[in-house]
């Protein structure tokens, strides 16, 4: 993975997830953790929710990561990268430093802690990086 897609992982904190289930795709903004090391990306998400059911029955997942911040930023100035991966759930101890992981860098998803939750791991399988609508920056069909 280039130097510029893993800033873009490293900054963003929010992706919306894509899922699917019997074909229906489902998307879900999420809050996330870096592995950079790993190229993964750590999520947590309640036990009942829709999501955990979808990757349950299929892990492959697509994300997109961008960098609005703002409503003042020049959109062609605005960088999307776009992720193919597999999901797969930690358990045991893994499980709990992820969820702990996400709570430090998500303080506002402490609410949602206190029911069950799910830690996921996204490892990337390939990635898109695009620079405003058009520009392709990088793209790699196989990160491993």
């Amino acid at each position: 993975m280039d130097e510029i897609s893993r800033m873009v992982l490293a900054a963003g904190g929010m992706c919306a997830l894509a899922t699917s289930w019997e074909d229906q795709p489902w998307v879900s903004l999420m809050a996330y953790v870096f592995e950079p090391e790993r190229k993964s990306l750590l999520l947590i998400t309640p036990a009942s929710s829709r999501k955990t059911q979808n990757l349950r029955v299929n892990p492959k997942v697509a994300l997109l990561v961008d960098t609005r911040r703002d409503e003042a930023a020049a959109r062609e100035g605005i960088m999307a990268l776009s992720v193919d991966g597999v999901a797969e759930f930690l358990d045991g101890e893994e499980a709990e430093d992820a969820k702990r992981r996400i709570l430090e860098l998500h303080p506002e998803l402490s609410e949602m802690a206190r029911q069950e939750l799910h830690s996921i791991r996204v490892t990337v399988a390939s990635h898109q990086l695009v620079r405003g609508a058009t520009e392709i920056v990088s793209r790699s069909t196989d990160d491993a």
